[in-house]
């Protein structure tokens, strides 16, 4: 899934927004100049891709070759580690930032 979160906005770039599967909205900068068939076009290529990574992970998944399946399992869980690492790194932020009991 495409996220992009604290977008830097050079000046010029119109931020566009997009909603995502689990209902969270991003922002992706596009120039101001861009007509609106443009943004869709850019919509439309983000999901595509989106679609097409989504169906070559499932179908190496339910490949028939050991080491294809063994390397799409590998990359699964390196994602979910990749996520699991992010949601304790904005965990240890924020519990830094509480005062401690007494």
């Amino acid at each position: 899934m495409f996220v992009f979160l604290n977008v830097i906005r050079p000046q010029g770039l119109e931020p566009l927004q997009v909603s995502t599967k689990n209902g969270t909205r991003s922002r992706i900068p596009l120039p101001r100049a861009w007509n609106r068939r443009a943004k869709s076009a850019i919509l439309y290529i983000l999901a595509l891709s989106h679609y097409a990574f989504t169906v070559m992970v499932a179908r190496a998944a339910n490949e028939r070759s050991r080491r294809t399946r063994f390397r799409a399992e590998i990359d699964r869980l390196s994602r979910e580690l990749a996520l699991l690492q992010e949601e304790l790194r904005i965990k240890n932020a924020r519990m830094a930032r509480v005062p401690p009991h007494r």
